[in-house]
């Protein structure tokens, strides 16, 4: 993988980070310094809600952190500091330092070409989807995947509570059914020169028939339809082996989420 690309993989992120930011209500975003600052429209301090980023890698440790601090406190909330690989190694020991540890690890992955085919079951059907009747279904389907990894409910119906904002010229989102049934979900945010594929969500009833992979297949397909010469995603450590599988290759870099809360 190129290093440009991590620089790639970085302006999807943080736009990410801003996107999500504004599908809520009541976020305030604040950018100044190199330090990009979001609190969404709930409390949950772990993930895209409340978070901070390093947009510029010259600033210092102690600032970032510093900033953050001073944001949050007087909103009473814990948040998450995004920590990349390979250009936020000294937030990492400075936090570190202060005996913050990583909660999450993120391997990244890439494609730059179509994924590999994956056949549909009968009775199931995935499409690309923006109609705003179809959006409490991702919702839902986000809200029960994610719900078993700890994000409550209310973070779901934040992120996705008004059509318009969600859907827009830079998302595209994959649904699958079952007998009709909505049962997975994935989305494609087409910024920063790629497509960063989030939200890959099956309901728990529909878990282990390959449903999010063919999400991810559609989303991904989708992105290079439009012209896109990367698509890259975050992964975990355990669906590392399954994104492989689909023809996604690793990269040298990834994040970790260290919560302070």
């Amino acid at each position: 993988m190129p290093a440009r690309w991590n620089d790639i993989f970085d302006r999807n992120l943080m736009d990410a980070i801003r996107e999500f930011g504004r599908w809520q209500d009541g976020t305030m975003i604040m950018e100044e310094d190199g330090v990009l600052l979001v609190s969404g429209g709930t409390e949950f301090p772990i993930g895209f809600s409340n978070c901070v980023a390093r947009t510029d890698p010259d600033t210092d440790p102690a600032l970032v952190i510093e900033r953050a601090e001073e944001f949050f406190r007087p909103l009473g909330r814990g948040f998450t500091v995004w920590v990349r690989d390979h250009v936020d190694a000294d937030i990492a020991a400075y936090l570190q330092e202060r005996g913050v540890r990583a909660s999450s690890q993120s391997p990244w992955m890439f494609l730059t070409r179509r994924p590999l085919d994956t056949a549909v079951p009968e009775g199931v059907e995935v499409r690309i989807t923006a109609a705003a009747p179809d959006l409490p279904v991702i919702q839902s389907s986000v809200a029960d995947a994610f719900g078993a990894t700890g994000m409550p409910r209310e973070e779901a119906d934040s992120l996705f509570a008004h059509p318009r904002r969600v859907f827009s010229p830079v998302t595209r989102f994959a649904l699958a059914t079952v007998n009709g049934e909505p049962a997975a979900t994935a989305m494609v945010l087409l910024t920063g020169g790629m497509g960063g594929i989030y939200w890959v969500g099956t309901q728990p009833r529909f878990a282990r028939r390959g449903l999010g992979t063919l999400c991810t297949v559609a989303v991904a397909n989708a992105a290079f339809e439009l012209g896109k010469p990367m698509v890259g995603l975050h992964s975990t450590p355990m669906g590392q082996a399954v994104y492989e599988r689909m023809g996604f290759e690793g990269s040298p870099s990834g994040h970790r989420w260290y919560v302070m809360a």
